[in-house]
């Protein structure tokens, strides 16, 4: 995979995300983190200089602060 995937999956999330804020019963960032998380343990086990941090911010789920 190389970094152009990595930014369309996490756009991917990050609309879901936005699409699903504020459902009921388990939160969409609930759902999101655990998709998010398999897929991060995914993309580093292809790239040893993937970065989970960055790509959970990418995704939404961690804000730059």
């Amino acid at each position: 995979m190389t970094r152009k995937d990595y930014i369309k999956i996490a756009e991917a999330i990050k609309m879901t995300l936005d699409q699903y804020e504020g459902t009921k019963g388990h939160t969409a960032e609930e759902l999101i983190e655990s998709i998010a998380g398999r897929m991060a343990a995914v993309c580093a086990a292809e790239n040893p200089q993937f970065d989970p941090k960055r790509f959970f911010t990418a995704c939404g789920l961690y804000k730059n602060n």
